[in-house]
């Protein structure tokens, strides 16, 4: 590997104090007994960026690492994933392209899924699309082949569009030519003119595909090849403020909708309009289309809710007060209290903190519990608008803007507009404030999330007591060690063995290790549960522990819990553990196995254990 000369323009030092602190001490004494000095300093650069500090659960490959890093990472860590982490890990270095890691991967019998052909194509990784294939990885359903050929449409190259078509064999709907009309890759009009040749079919959503990822080249080119665009592309070229595709789309007679007889535009107009609100039509467009080229809708629900999802407050009062405006204002024109309730809950749904405050104080729309619980819901560090946090100046600017606008006070528009980084504490608050109820399912999101300040808020707000225990035992089967500490020291029952086999089941040894530290009970189950996870580290702590094994049902959670096949390191570290088998497994085993593909390698493998084949099943 010559890194020298791909990597010149670094300016990495290879400092030992640049590396993470969370290193283990002997990779990082084998990565300083690298020869080249420069191949030193990426391989850290690698490890310290790439790696997250070598968390396990936290993986992303999204460039080639140096084979060096990567297999002392899977000398080090690979026995710590479950069984689900090593699919992610595979499609990760899939789309990395680096065979050599690939390879690495599959002498240690990591599990692969179809995810990984979708994956590499995603990555325009033809030639791990190939490998994947030679090595025998399954392609799915037909279902599974036509994701992989969109994604080559949309992301890959012509050659690698080619591959998938013929070698996958997929039958070509109407999707994979509108994936091609979106695509973004340089060979575009290749892939269009060869779909075109090949007989894919096409319909109105290619040119809008195009339309809405702003491409007047490829509707041109569209347009050319008998692909004519229909009125819907207007909304989609408006969402990303494109006027010169809807100046393109005019004179080749394609207009807006004109208003019916009742004074709007047809209903087969709403869908698209309210697509381009949610994706962030601004009030320009929108005002150009309604007051120069004459579109008219209603304020009905599902405008409203897009509008409120698309998060633009200058967008949605207009629309609100269009109704008012009118030459004849009616009450069938104006939202109801109904329409504001649900786009109240939209905003808050979609953590549009400015929307919900609009509505809030500009329209009076109701407060429900429901709507602290969707705020309670919302990731901690969502964006306002859907885009990165604007700079201080401009964000302080826009908070006494939007202050200015509601006739609040610049503190209440601060605690909103800065509440999308932080914790809901304070919008809950803000929420309570108004008159907003709280219940327990704000402090249930919050838990849900991780968010334990929220969680604390939503707790001093509502009247509720302790968790049950179906509630404590879903947290510890998809929620965080931390949440579930709230809950137990709020009351929370922790007693049985389900605690132990949830936490076991979803891999997690540092759960299986504090609830051990709560005098936890255990059975049997908890290391079955731990097998089919395929987290090694635990089964090894287990163990440690004197955790009951039972006889042979590890073997049979390894062999039998996954879909795409047993969990083959899994079934030999049982073997390493000396985990009890017995004859009622070895049947069961075989039992699930016997009209499956892998039969062979499993009698190959059975065929090792403690008992003759005359106990096998017939």
């Amino acid at each position: 590997m010559d890194t020298g000369a791909e990597f010149a323009d670094r300016d990495d030092s290879g400092d030992p104090a640049a590396a993470p602190a969370e290193l283990p001490r002997d990779i990082l004494f084998r990565i300083f007994n690298f020869a080249h000095p420069n191949e030193r300093a990426v391989t850290l650069r690698l490890v310290n960026s790439e790696f997250r500090c070598l968390e396990p659960r936290h993986i992303q490959f999204r460039d080639a690492v140096p084979a060096h890093a990567f297999q002392l990472w899977i000398v080090t860590n690979y026995t710590a994933l479950t069984h689900s982490d090593r699919l992610k890990l595979f499609a990760a270095v899939s789309v990395s392209g680096c065979l050599e890691n690939l390879g690495c991967l599959f002498e240690a019998q990591c599990p692969w899924s179809p995810v990984c052909f979708d994956s590499a194509a995603k990555a325009d990784r033809e030639h791990v699309l190939q490998w994947l294939l030679m090595e025998g990885c399954s392609v799915g359903t037909p279902t599974d082949c036509l994701t992989v050929v969109l994604s080559a449409a949309k992301h890959g190259s012509m050659s690698t569009l080619r591959w998938t078509v013929r070698v996958l064999r997929p039958e070509l709907t109407m999707q994979v030519m509108a994936a091609a009309a979106a695509a973004k890759h340089s060979e575009w009009r290749e892939k269009i003119s060869w779909l075109l040749r090949i007989g894919c079919p096409w319909c109105p959503l290619t040119p809008l595909a195009a339309a809405q990822e702003g491409r007047l080249d490829v509707l041109q080119f569209l347009m050319q090849k008998g692909v004519r665009p229909k009125f819907n592309c207007h909304f989609a070229a408006l969402a990303r403020e494109r006027m010169d595709i809807c100046q393109w789309l005019e004179a080749e007679g394609v207009t807006v909708p004109a208003s019916d007889v009742g004074g709007f535009s047809s209903d087969a107009a709403e869908a698209p309009f309210a697509q381009a609100l949610r994706s962030g039509l601004r009030l320009p467009a929108l005002r150009w289309l309604t007051e120069r080229r004459g579109f008219r809708f209603r304020p009905s629900q599902v405008i409203v809710d897009a509008a409120a999802s698309g998060g633009d407050v200058a967008v949605l009062s207009y629309i609100l007060k269009l109704g008012v405006r009118r030459e004849v204002p009616t009450a069938a024109n104006s939202p109801t209290t109904e329409v504001l309730a649900d786009a109240l809950l939209t905003a808050a749904r979609a953590g549009r903190y400015e929307v919900v405050r609009c509505l809030v104080q500009e329209y009076g729309a109701p407060l429900r519990a429901v709507v602290a619980a969707a705020v309670a819901a919302v990731s901690v560090g969502c964006k306002e608008g859907g885009s990165a946090r604007a700079p201080t100046h401009t964000l302080n600017d826009a908070i006494t803007a939007a202050a200015a606008a509601t006739r609040t006070s610049v503190a209440e528009a601060e605690c909103l507009a800065t509440a999308s980084t932080n914790s809901c504490s304070e919008v809950l608050r803000w929420l309570h404030s108004k008159g907003c109820p709280v219940d327990d399912r704000s402090i249930w999101n919050a838990l849900s999330r991780g968010d334990l300040n929220g969680a604390d808020t939503a707790y001093s707000m509502a009247i509720a007591g302790p968790f049950r225990k179906a509630a404590l035992l879903e947290m510890t089967n998809r929620g965080s060690l931390d949440a579930m500490r709230w809950m137990v020291a709020h009351g929370s029952p922790l007693d049985g063995t389900a605690f132990m086999a949830a936490a076991a089941r979803a891999g997690d040894l540092k759960k299986v290790q504090w609830l051990y530290e709560q005098r936890c009970d255990w059975d049997p189950s908890v290391f079955v549960e731990a097998a089919a996870s395929g987290n090694c580290e635990l089964l090894t702590w287990l163990k440690a522990k004197h955790c009951p094994m039972g006889r042979g049902a590890p073997y049979v959670a390894a062999a039998t819990a996954h879909a795409d096949g047993p969990d083959w390191v899994t079934l030999d570290f049982l073997r390493t553990l000396c985990c009890p088998f017995d004859t009622a497994a070895l049947n069961r085993i075989i039992e699930s196995c016997i009209s499956k593909p892998w039969m062979s390698k499993m009698t190959t493998w059975l065929s090792m254990c403690p008992y003759e084949l005359e106990e096998l099943i017939t």
